[in-house]
């Protein structure tokens, strides 16, 4: 009995080694890495030769071959529609400004009719023009005849206009200048006026106003009648 246990421990001493080593994993070592071979160069293609189709399509006669560009356009693919332009802005213009008497750069043309009770009726003209706004100088002649005197003034003027519009203008004026009388000495003249402008087309307009003019020195009046010169003035305006 003792033998039979004995060459059974030999013999599990000698399968137990070799069943471990049955069980273990095979290792094989990988072989070593290479470079990949270069790829061909592309060379001439030969005269005549068929193009090659595209992946996909059918080779054959490039003539055959759909055209892009022809894909691209037709009119089955929708083409963007480009965003509209925004509407240019409207710049609102000023209004027209209508020229006005007395504006800068105009030139007044006069006949001017009067009254004064010391010559009886007087005529005359003028001519002014306007340095800026409302501000002209200019020039005036005028002839009084009475029964026994001739008068004649020439005066140098300043009118001013403080109010005026399309239709009406208020104007001042300061006169000063010569005073010419027949078979007496000549003297000199110094007057204010004032009136008002009416008009009744563009351009055109009825002066009526007021004027009175002092005679220098006083010896020049002392055997007149008076020495001043008033009354009531109309005249007509041409402004261009």
């Amino acid at each position: 009995m003792r033998t039979v246990f004995t060459w059974a421990a030999v013999a599990w001493l000698v399968v137990t080694p070799a069943l471990a080593r049955a069980q273990q994993p095979t290792f094989t070592p990988a072989p070593p890495a290479t470079a990949p071979a270069p790829a061909p160069l592309p060379g001439p293609t030969p005269t005549g030769a068929p193009t090659p189709a595209p992946a996909g399509m059918p080779a054959g006669d490039p003539a055959n071959v759909p055209d892009e560009r022809a894909t691209a356009i037709s009119p089955a693919t929708p083409t963007p529609t480009p965003a509209a332009a925004p509407p240019p802005r409207q710049v609102g213009l000023p209004p027209i400004r209508h020229r006005l008497y007395g504006d800068a750069g105009t030139t007044e043309l006069a006949l001017a009719l009067g009254y004064t009770k010391q010559t009886g009726f007087a005529g005359g003209g003028g001519f002014r023009r306007f340095v800026v706004d409302g501000l002209g100088p200019g020039l005036e002649a005028s002839i009084q005849k009475s029964d026994t005197q001739t008068t004649g003034l020439l005066l140098a003027s300043l009118k001013l206009v403080p109010l005026r519009n399309e239709t009406a203008a208020l104007v001042l004026i300061g006169r000063a200048g010569r005073v010419l009388l027949s078979d007496h000495d000549d003297g000199w003249g110094v007057g204010v006026g004032a009136g008002a402008i009416i008009f009744f087309s563009a351009g055109v307009g009825l002066e009526i106003g007021y004027s009175i003019l002092w005679l220098l020195p006083e010896r020049f009046c002392a055997d007149l009648v008076s020495c001043s010169i008033a009354g009531p003035e109309l005249g007509l305006r041409v402004v261009f």
